[in-house]
């Protein structure tokens, strides 16, 4: 569709498809007749013989139609389809009035015919072409509603597999589509059309588990629709439904509309991320009201894992592939959940399926969406002032009167924190929602000082809030278990009425409403005496989901420093029952050692800035992921060769540093005490998470009753169960910790390990000798489909390197197959040049296995290295621009001494010797500060140092870029 105004624009070329409907089933026409929407005008129909009949312009205009209506290029298009001897009807068909002086014009009346003939021939046609247009032309006003109830009635005796109002809608998407692509259609088409859509209704049916569970159509239900309460929970600040769009409560954000509609002409994915409570959801809920028809829009809901995200995306593709009708899947990432990018890769590569994501600006940071998984379009949402005026306008009656006297009052008064959310409840109310929720807060502690309400419901809700402030939930199940309750479901019940609460779709979970009003909760029920923060937390830290615990508690570490203790100390008495739990904690006491190490080793890293910049970490042993374990790094080896006196400034710098091992003991001390095996892995998810555990106290050396808990009889059918490029990462994991073992279980499996990554791998030989194994594998004339991870087809038009592919071989065996010194994979069927060339990217026989490190290594050494440079990115984008302002100040000073030494110099006939500046001081100001760099400010990364590789990647470019800038 065009990226247009999405009313009026949108209305014209929907009343263009109702008239090509229209004509479609006129029993006017031959039954064999094809029409070509926006072919020839807004229509045109032929015979069955491929002879032009009949061509329609299409006006939809409030004002008369009069022959100035028209553009010059209209006239001069049609001249020779209106010749004497042309058989080709012309028609105009008018969904406005016809204004009176056409209409005499074509009725005879001499002054009309004469003026009209004159506002005709002024648009460049001869006076016999524009009298033989006036005369060829057949004018014909028509009613939508007139044809809408005219084609449901022939729809209702064609089609028996779907209802009239249905069949019309789908059919006027399916010309839609056609209109795009000027497709021609016909009559038997349609109906074949409506047949394959009835099939799709009631497969739809039948598989009701998947598609009402976890895919969810997103239908106008108006026969149950209850408006007042609908608006009551919209303006209150509630979780935003699809009803409360469907019942026009929102705004409209027309500029915003038009930029989602506009990115889905560039890329089949457009993700709109920002911070919480700036109206996403609410967005793509109008996007897809407005612009989606309305069986083919589903919303996909949180995956269990990457298996349940590959079998969304099949049953979604496998029912849509076979229509042209475009469908569209709104996905709306949960906190923490990264399964979304594997189902949207599922279905980017699907033709005639579109995604719509919404998702929080910290989980977009640490998505770590790469160029290769999909294409997509990136919308950032900010609430501004701007913004907010028109959100004041479009409440109109909504706004509470008398309370503001116009915008400007009501925004002066809105205070610091300004979210959209926040804003509505603001406008539409008689209270801030900060206000709001203190009061029921309070309302609540005056009932239980009353004896009116249980102190233990206070303490439900003050678990509710503690936990969701950071966006996690709670397990009911659990949870009752904690707090001793008559009716605890009564009790949650209750707290949904007042917004407080609510229990997720599944039944399972309870959590906050928002967390914009969770936080506000949390200031109000705990204090620092007698209910602290820490109390919560320790009491219903079992009842936490632990899907949520690795957010939760990297919250917690990176926002509320001063209980980072008595945090760790509740996770010592807390036993995880899953090893996604396990691995949550592991990686979040993995993150809160690194920042007590940064701390310890601050004021070294500010001395080696200092002397090196940029550079510092390269003469620091920041190698704390341990890759070379305790040998320290190859830096210092390499400074050596390079310049002896600054490798002992390095080896003096490293001397100073604190032990490495000090990074883990938060990890140590936690395993050490676990004395509860988690359940036994059953999905994908839980196999990679326990892989992940076992690789860190394997590769730490981690004495720990964990070690023990391996399932070692599952571990033939997880590996039979993971994708090939899932598998290598898995077992290197598992042989971190278990070497003796994996190499008696290989030895009992190789032929049938060998056998899998040659079929999945492509690998036709294996070449293998004690010392090195090579894989030649066949690379496909399209190279996407020799990507291991290959779930997708790229739509970028980037095809992945050679040299990827053949690392990606290299990698798996490498993993696979342990103790040789070196693993190379050669690659064929890639060169088709005549020309030889020195350098095959697809042939790399033999890399030593010093070089490969396991995945989670230079993943935790780069987050180290993103927590320390965190500290030095400017606070604010008002700091960053007074940096960069200042950087280019300088340097034009600098320019400006350099051009009026130079000129001293030339007038006084002097050479120009090694220093010629007046100021050679500000010199070397200037240029630390490029050495510094311009780093983006924080938030344009995430509080924990985890960037994403497309975020890395950018904010890189965008830095590398500020250099050039400033002295352009």
């Amino acid at each position: 569709m065009r990226a247009d105004n999405p009313s009026a624009v949108y209305r014209a070329y929907r009343r263009q498809a109702v008239y090509a409907l229209f004509r479609l089933f006129d029993d006017a026409l031959p039954a064999d007749a094809v029409l070509q929407p926006e072919g020839l005008e807004d229509l045109a129909i032929y015979d069955a013989d491929g002879a032009l009949m009949e061509i329609v312009q299409v006006k939809d205009r409030a004002s008369n139609l009069t022959a100035s209506s028209f553009k010059s290029s209209f006239y001069k298009r049609i001249a020779d389809h209106c010749s004497p001897e042309s058989t080709t009807i012309v028609t105009i068909a008018s969904f406005g009035p016809i204004g009176p002086e056409l209409r005499h014009a074509k009725s005879g009346l001499d002054s009309a015919r004469r003026r009209t003939l004159e506002t005709i021939s002024k648009t460049g046609v001869t006076d016999s072409q524009a009298s033989a247009i006036l005369d060829h032309v057949t004018l014909s006003q028509v009613k939508e509603a007139d044809l809408i109830n005219r084609i449901k009635s022939v729809l209702a005796h064609v089609s028996s597999a779907i209802s009239p109002t249905k069949a019309f809608e789908f059919l006027m998407w399916w010309i839609l589509t056609s209109s795009e692509v000027q497709h021609k259609i016909d009559r038997k088409m349609a109906i074949k059309k409506l047949t394959e859509i009835g099939k799709f209704l009631a497969e739809r049916a039948a598989y009701h588990d998947e598609w009402y569970q976890s895919l969810i159509p997103l239908e106008d239900d108006a026969s149950n629709r209850d408006t007042s309460r609908l608006a009551k929970e919209f303006y209150r600040g509630g979780r935003v439904r699809f009803d409360h769009v469907t019942a026009n409560l929102d705004v409209r954000r027309d500029k915003m509309l038009n930029q989602i509609h506009a990115s889905f002409s560039e890329a089949k994915v457009v993700v709109i991320h920002s911070a919480s409570g700036q109206g996403k959801t609410t967005l793509a809920y109008r996007y897809l009201n407005d612009f989606a028809p309305s069986d083919f829009r589903f919303e996909a809901l949180r995956s269990d894992d990457l298996r349940h995200a590959r079998s969304m995306a099949i049953a979604l593709t496998a029912h849509s592939s076979a229509l042209t009708v475009p469908s569209i899947v709104f996905v709306d990432v949960s906190p923490g959940d990264l399964n979304w990018i594997e189902l949207v890769k599922g279905l980017a590569s699907k033709d005639g399926i579109r995604v719509l994501v919404t998702v929080r600006e910290e989980d977009w940071r640490r998505s770590n969406v790469r160029a290769t998984d999909f294409h997509y379009e990136e919308i950032i949402l900010e609430f501004d002032k701007s913004e907010a005026a028109q959100m004041y306008a479009g409440l109109g009656h909504r706004t509470t009167s008398g309370r503001h006297l116009d915008f400007e009052d009501a925004w002066s008064q809105f205070g610091g924190r300004k979210t959209l959310i926040e804003f509505i409840y603001f406008v539409t109310q008689e209270e801030t929602l900060s206000d709001r929720v203190r009061g029921q807060i309070a309302a609540l502690l005056d009932s239980s000082r009353r004896g009116e309400c249980s102190p233990v419901e206070i303490d439900l809700l003050r678990a509710i809030a503690v936990v969701s402030a950071y966006e996690a939930r709670l397990d009911i199940a659990k949870l009752v278990t904690i707090y001793d309750l008559p009716e605890p479901m009564r009790t949650i019940n209750l707290f949904e009425d007042e917004y407080l609460a609510r229990v997720t779709e599944d039944g399972q979970y309870v959590e906050g409403f928002h967390a914009i009003r969770s936080e506000i909760m949390c200031e109000e029920l705990c204090d620092t005496v007698v209910n602290t923060w820490c109390d919560v937390v320790a009491r219903c830290l079992p009842a936490l989901v632990e899907d949520d615990l690795e957010r939760f508690l990297l919250c917690t570490f990176s926002r509320r420093q001063s209980v980072v203790p008595h945090v760790l100390n509740a996770l010592l008495d807390f036993q995880p029952r899953s090893w996604t739990g396990m691995c949550g904690i592991l990686r979040a006491l993995m993150w809160q050692g690194l920042t007590y190490y940064v701390a310890a080793n601050q004021e070294l890293i500010d001395e080696a800035r200092r002397k090196v910049s940029v550079g510092w970490w390269f003469w620091l042993d920041w190698d704390l992921a341990q890759a070379n374990r305790q040998a320290g790094p190859d830096s210092l080896e390499s400074l050596m060769k390079l310049d002896e006196g600054r490798a002992e400034i390095a080896r003096s710098l490293q001397e100073r540093q604190s032990d490495k091992n000090a990074v883990f003991v938060p990890l140590t001390s936690w395993l050490s005490i676990c004395t509860q095996a988690p359940c036994y892995p059953r999905i994908a998810k839980e196999w990679l998470a326990m892989s992940e555990v076992l690789f860190w106290i394997g590769h730490l050396k981690i004495a720990t009753p964990v070690a023990n808990w391996f399932p070692k009889e599952g571990f033939t059918a997880a590996v039979n169960a993971l994708q090939i490029h899932l598998v290598g990462n898995f077992v290197r994991g598992v042989r971190e910790c278990y070497p003796g073992w994996y190499e008696e279980w290989l030895a009992d499996h190789r032929l049938e390990i060998s056998d899998r990554i040659r079929r999945e791998a492509s690998i036709v030989r294996l070449d293998e000798n004690s010392e090195a194994i090579v894989g030649h594998f066949i690379i496909e004339l399209d190279p996407n489909a020799s990507a291991l991870h290959r779930d997708q087809a790229d739509e970028t038009g980037e095809r992945p390197a050679i040299h990827h592919l053949t690392l990606e071989r290299i990698q798996l065996l490498n993993c696979l197959f342990p103790g040789k010194q070196r693993y190379g994979a050669v690659g064929y069927g890639h060169r088709m040049s005549l020309m030889p060339s020195e350098y095959d990217e697809g042939d790399m026989p033999g890399v030593l296995a010093d070089e490969f490190h396991p995945y989670w290594i230079p993943r935790f050494n780069a987050i180290a290295l993103g927590l320390v440079e965190l500290q030095s990115r400017p606070a604010s984008w008002r700091e960053f621009l007074a940096r960069f302002q200042e950087a280019r100040k300088n340097l034009l000073e600098c320019f400006a001494d350099l051009r009026k030494s130079i000129t001293s110099i030339l007038k006084k006939k002097q050479k120009l010797n090694s220093n010629p500046l007046s100021r050679p001081q500000h010199w070397k100001r200037c240029i630390a500060k490029f050495d510094d760099g311009f780093p983006l400010p924080r938030s344009a990364v995430d509080e924990w140092g985890f960037v994403g590789e497309s975020l890395a990647k950018s904010i890189e470019k965008q830095e590398l870029a500020l250099r050039y800038t400033v002295v352009s």
